[in-house]
């Protein structure tokens, strides 16, 4: 369902400085929810506020990893964080708790995160702990985009709220047909295993439209 947007003010972590951006929406713009492909966090019709400071000599987090951000966030405002390569949030703190959070992949393969406000103008203060991608937090959802539940489990693992209580490891469904990223993690091997065993002919392929596949079960026979 497509959501009302009406301001999006945009952090992007480059480790050791950060930029701080400012969009304003044409007004009635409604946010499509695409399941299954890369969303811009920023979109096309999105006009740059060029009073707003853009950029900052300084990191956005801590040597430990420790950021707190705070704004004022008009009625359907959104606040983006994105994060560099290899890098993922740990722990997520939002006040007050009727801002809504989503989990991203962005155009460059990292990590994205959506704090949206569907009720009246308030103050938002977001306090968050980033970590090292060790368990290619990304890639995996890269790979399975269209499994909501494996999206919503890492951030379900990340936010601290009252209201939202652990959950169980999501069991991914793996498809049918594979591509190389989804048989490795499958097979629990690395991409380039995938890639020499596919060169060997240790892993039966099909190409379709041009791209190496793989059938489940196939790779069930080379566990």
């Amino acid at each position: 369902m497509a959501i009302p947007i009406s301001k999006i003010i945009a952090y992007s972590d480059g480790g050791t400085q950060y930029n701080r951006r400012v969009w304003t929406m044409p007004e009635g713009y409604r946010q499509p929810y695409v399941v299954g492909k890369i969303q811009p966090l920023i979109p096309k019709e999105a006009k740059f506020g060029i009073d707003e400071r853009i950029h900052f000599d300084e990191p956005l987090f801590t040597e430990n990893g420790h950021c707190r951000i705070s704004e004022e966030l008009e009625k359907h405002a959104v606040v983006h964080i994105e994060l560099g390569p290899g890098k993922y949030l740990k722990n997520i703190f939002v006040i007050p708790d009727s801002i809504t959070v989503d989990l991203l992949i962005t155009n460059e393969g990292g990590l994205g995160y959506q704090f949206y406000n569907p009720s009246e103008t308030c103050s938002i203060t977001i306090t968050i702990t980033k970590a090292d991608d060790k368990n290619s937090i990304a890639q995996k959802i890269r790979n399975h985009s269209d499994d909501l539940e494996y999206r919503q489990y890492f951030l379900r693992k990340a936010l601290k709220k009252p209201d939202v209580a652990p959950i169980a490891k999501s069991q991914v469904e793996f498809p049918d047909l594979m591509t190389a990223e989804q048989a490795a993690e499958y097979l629990q091997v690395s991409l380039q295993t995938i890639r020499n065993k596919t060169s060997s002919k240790e892993l039966i392929s099909v190409k379709i439209a041009g791209i190496l596949r793989y059938r489940k079960e196939d790779l069930k026979g080379a566990e």
